[in-house]
């Protein structure tokens, strides 16, 4: 087994030899390593990649941030998912510009103490920005050192996530702690790879336990399946005579959470839509017995972390009748629609709805 030191110093070399080309690797600014952890917690780097860019360009600093409406917020971040990492860098930049003038912290237990920044978060935050001494331990480094050291222990329990802490103190290169943690989730990401890792050119293939004991499918452990919950939802794309789109802000504490969607009946299974024209909230939402017949035109299924949501849209077979719609809808111009964050299967649909007039 490889020394601790040996170990970093190898990583280090291979990292410098092996340099990956995105706009976070060795940004040494707190906010723009923050926005981009937080953009990568649910999100390939590909993917993330503009929308840091973006991000960055709309809100260059935290008082920026701190200033910004919530709306501007999600709509920046619309098409990410898990909007509740960007209600919380909005709360988080908030605070720093209340309490620090808007001067990122650079103590460790500061910045974990922020709004939607955990243990992660806060050693990423704090080596890459100021080289102080923390680990980052992510799904890349747990798969290293499981496969390297034979580690078949799950991180998802207390006794898991203190062993795995542990090993990772251990190992990190305390004097060049930025370099070191990019490193090594570098190597997980781009060498130890989930599937088909590059074992034959890996610099610690004599000392893998997992390569010599052929152990490489089986770590790191695997944790228990996620139950998968399933969601129905029938939106319902309604125009006023003037050709506006009903909107609601949803409110509740469930997935997108202060986005806008136009009206939308749940349901506990696929129903066919003459069994929603009969629903009691459907008639609840309009109002009305005598409700103008819809016809569905689209139909998308979104996988989330624990919940898997079919979606169905529809539209009037008549356009712009005249609704009786309950309390709490607001009607959007067309053009104004690029103002409001809203689920990326609905703005999607919307913004061709609008270039095809599709009605």
């Amino acid at each position: 087994m490889l020394s601790p030191s040996l170990f970093s110093r190898k990583l280090i070399k291979w990292s410098l030899e092996n340099p990956r080309n995105y706009p976070w690797i060795g940004e040494q600014n707190p906010y723009k390593i923050w926005i981009s952890e937080i953009i990568l917690q649910q999100t390939r780097s590909e993917q993330g990649k503009s929308y840091y860019l973006n991000f960055i360009k709309k809100f260059p600093d935290i008082k920026t941030l701190a200033n910004a409406s919530e709306d501007e917020v999600l709509q920046a971040w619309e098409g990410l998912g898990y909007y509740t990492r960007a209600r919380n860098l909005h709360i988080a930049a908030k605070t720093i510009n209340s309490t620090n003038n808007g001067q990122f912290p650079k103590n460790y237990e500061t910045i974990k103490s922020l709004k939607g920044i955990g243990d992660y978060t806060a050693a990423a935050i704090s080596s890459f920005a100021y080289n102080l001494p923390y680990p980052v331990i992510d799904g890349n480094v747990i798969r290293v050192f499981s496969r390297i050291l034979g580690i078949f222990t799950t991180i998802e329990t207390a006794s898991g996530k203190k062993f795995f802490t542990e090993i990772a103190n251990k190992y990190l290169h305390k004097s060049k702690a930025a370099i070191y943690n990019q490193a090594i989730m570098n190597f997980g990401a781009i060498q130890c790879k989930p599937q088909n890792p590059l074992c034959e050119t890996c610099i610690f293939l004599k000392t893998c336990f997992a390569y010599n004991n052929q152990q490489i499918q089986n770590l790191p452990a695997k944790k228990k399946k996620i139950q998968i919950r399933k969601r129905f939802f029938h939106y319902f794309i309604i125009r006023n005579k003037k050709g506006e789109f009903a909107l609601q802000k949803r409110i509740k504490k469930d997935i997108w959470k202060h986005l806008y969607e136009p009206p939308m009946l749940e349901t506990n299974k696929n129903i066919s839509l003459n069994s929603i024209e009969k629903n009691k909230d459907f008639i609840n939402l309009f109002e009305s017995n005598n409700i103008v017949k819809f016809q569905l035109v689209a139909k998308n299924k979104q996988k989330l972390s624990h919940q898997e949501l079919f979606i169905k849209i529809y539209i009037p077979l008549i356009d712009k009748q005249v609704f009786k719609i309950k309390p709490g809808f607001s009607f959007v111009k067309p053009k104004n629609l690029v103002n409001f964050a809203l689920p990326m299967s609905i703005g999607s649909f919307l913004e061709k709805f609008n270039q095809n007039n599709i009605c």
